[in-house]
């Protein structure tokens, strides 16, 4: 089969939570067999072509350009998500094939999107499937955000002294960290830049701010705490890769965080510094940091996303099955 994906942006030149999972389900795709290209329609200044993970990608500049070259490539199904999705149903319908949309928030977009009708709609947790109208959609499961933990996982070295907050955009907790590394000058933290938002920077002795990347084992490898303070996350796949190292996570108590991560994390409100504080100097502590990684490494061994891709690859097989029987 031929599968496009009608995407805004795509790794390396967008890279966040969602372009991640897009790049897990194309590659579990090829590897059974298909046809996979990325049709990118929000990738301002970036290359014409470029290939990542082995997959190759095009921007075009306008939504005419863009629907047109789709249109030659001949596709069997589409798949897309946000802001193309809606979109890209119709121009299913116009080709006469199937349409799959993945869901990654509980937004007004998400609802936008399934008044349209997909033939397939993906939700990325149970509590957002449970909070969308999901009998909107032909059909509907959920999917979690794949993670392959080894390909994450970093051994655990001396090296690994920072706490670590990924992505420095205001809804990720951006405030809050920067109070919780002004009050503990003794302990390092490091801040990766977030693929999106406006970055809230500071500049304090205790914190090394670096640049985003898809290798995120060169992040792991340092850390010995991550902090995840967002104001809302639908899953959490940040504190998911986390886990494959044995990192110990905190994080805020929204449903897809404790969806995601059960008894694999503290829990904290994301408005208090205070108990941010106490709960990173309670990790100081030897022994309790090491029941917290035991109990992320069981978290991410429980996670493994081999059976859900199987569905995944399933649920795209079987609209080619569907057409062999008309």
């Amino acid at each position: 089969m031929r599968v496009a994906f009608v995407i805004h942006g795509w790794q390396p030149h967008i890279n966040a939570g969602s372009e991640t999972m897009v790049t897990t389900l194309a590659t579990a795709l090829i590897e059974a067999g298909h046809t996979v290209e990325m049709f990118c329609q929000n990738t301002p200044q970036k290359p014409a072509t470029w290939t990542h993970a082995g997959i190759k990608a095009t921007r075009h500049v306008t939504i005419p350009a863009g629907d047109s070259a789709i249109r030659k490539w001949l596709p069997d199904v589409l798949v897309s998500h946000h802001e193309c999705a809606a979109r890209a149903v119709d121009l299913s319908r116009s080709l006469g094939v199937p349409s799959v949309v993945l869901l990654h928030n509980t937004f007004w977009m998400s609802e936008a999107i399934l008044k349209k009708e997909p033939d397939l709609a993906i939700a990325n947790a149970q509590w957002t499937a449970a909070k969308l109208p999901m009998h909107l959609a032909k059909a509907s499961m959920v999917l979690t955000p794949p993670v392959w933990g080894k390909r994450h996982a970093t051994p655990r070295t001396p090296a690994a002294t920072k706490i670590t907050i990924v992505n420095l955009f205001e809804n990720k907790g951006a405030s809050l960290f920067w109070q919780v590394a002004r009050a503990m000058p003794r302990h390092e933290f490091l801040a990766v830049k977030g693929g999106y938002g406006t970055q809230v920077l500071r500049d304090l002795p205790n914190v090394t701010i670096t640049e985003n990347t898809t290798d995120m084992r060169t992040i792991w490898k340092q850390t010995r705490v991550l902090l995840v303070p967002s104001k809302y996350e639908s899953w959490g796949m940040t504190a998911v890769e986390a886990l494959a190292s044995g990192i110990p996570v905190l994080a805020s108590r929204t449903p897809g965080l404790m969806e995601s991560m059960q008894n694999a994390a503290r829990f904290l409100p994301p408005r208090n510094p205070a108990m941010w504080i106490r709960a990173i100097k309670t990790l100081d502590n030897p022994r309790v940091h090491a029941v917290a990684a035991e109990k992320a490494l069981d978290r991410s061994a429980e996670l493994d996303p081999t059976a859900d891709l199987r569905r995944w690859v399933d649920a795209i097989e079987t609209f080619s099955h569907r057409d062999a029987c008309v």
